[in-house]
């Protein structure tokens, strides 16, 4: 639904606090976003400061 409202040259980005593949990788590989290209992915790992993080971008052209 979010993806509707993204102006052409604007970005979606998906970020979760988690490292489980189904709700990162699986989700990305899921969605289908006609008309966007994936920017690209991130995962930061865990350390005493923060939860491990997920985060993927795409790009509406």
């Amino acid at each position: 639904a979010s993806a509707a409202l993204v102006a052409p040259g604007g970005r979606l980005v998906y970020s979760v606090c988690t490292l489980t593949e189904a709700e990162n990788q699986g989700v990305v590989h899921a969605v289908d976003l006609a008309g966007f290209e994936l920017e690209g992915t991130e995962t930061m790992a865990p350390d005493d400061d923060a939860d491990g993080m997920y985060v993927a971008r795409w790009r509406r052209p």
